[in-house]
């Protein structure tokens, strides 16, 4: 049966479900992802959202401000990891523009700002403020989970070039060019990732190549266990990033009466993979 009304000749139609919805009571107050906004359902609950509101401004205090379209990306990558029925883009591995702005009107204490330019010296420099910021911070951590030397992990990136660097020679007076053998006349950047603990413990580097495919001779004479990967310029990335953290979860087995902290710089690399992040189950 048809249920319509007719106002200022406009005639609105009620859908069937919405009825349904409402003769059992389903469109009463609810916490959880089964809140229904007429045909669109809620993908992620209360806790889950407040979570990565929580998220989004701590990344802002630290310089690096979630955009648009990181938001979409970190929520699509959040459905993905917990296994939260959505209807998010596969193709383009976002949310859609309509559930960002739902999530903003249901948070009014975010929105979206131009940040004041901030050079990376000054947000990150070494000053006393920072410093102590830093320190504050960590000593902050270190009495809430009880930290030992041997659970406080230091992770760094270096790139080194595969041509090394020549030497000046003697040569004859006048000359206008004087060569130098070696291995290629235009080097290849490689990015090596080390892990050190405050105890002294390390970890196998990783490589990262600049290639498509890793091949088994680009890894003679590595150090055991070092794991391999690739990308089109040899440069740690997010996905990269997120590959490192299974490495490195796997070597040091942490865990919830374990934990353990690692400290790194703020590349973005480092702070917009959201998978990354423990949140909500």
């Amino acid at each position: 049966m048809n249920y319509q009304f007719d106002r200022q000749r406009n005639s609105t139609m009620f859908q069937k479900s919405t009825l349904q919805r409402r003769v059992t009571n389903k469109n009463k107050i609810v916490t959880e992802s089964e809140k229904y906004l007429g045909r669109f359902r809620q993908v992620f609950s209360v806790e889950q959202e407040n979570e990565i509101m929580e998220y989004i401004l701590e990344m802002e205090k630290r310089f690096f401000g979630i955009t648009y379209k990181d938001l979409r990306q970190l929520a699509f990558d959040f459905a993905q990891a917990n296994n939260i029925p959505n209807n998010f883009n596969k193709d383009s591995k976002m949310a859609s523009k309509k559930w960002i702005y739902g999530f903003l009107h249901r948070h009014k204490n975010i929105s979206l700002r131009k940040p004041e330019a901030t050079s990376y010296a000054r947000a990150t420099g070494f000053n006393r403020n920072a410093v102590q910021s830093f320190f504050n911070n960590l000593g902050i951590i270190y009495e809430k989970y009880k930290l030992s030397p041997d659970r406080i992990w230091n992770v760094d990136e270096s790139g080194v070039t595969t041509v090394q660097k020549l030497q000046k020679i003697l040569a004859q007076r006048g000359k206008k060019q004087v060569g130098g053998l070696t291995s290629a006349e235009r080097g290849v950047n490689v990015t090596i990732v080390a892990s050190m603990s405050a105890s002294g413990n390390f970890l196998a580097p990783a490589f990262i190549f600049p290639r498509k495919r890793i091949k088994p001779e680009l890894m003679d004479n590595a150090p055991n266990g070092s794991p391999a990967f690739s990308q089109d310029k040899g440069w740690m990335d997010r996905d990269i990033f997120l590959q490192f953290i299974k490495y490195f979860v796997q070597q040091t087995r942490p865990s919830k009466e374990r934990p353990i902290l690692i400290v790194l710089d703020g590349h973005c690399s480092h702070t917009k993979k959201l998978k990354c992040y423990k949140l909500l189950p």
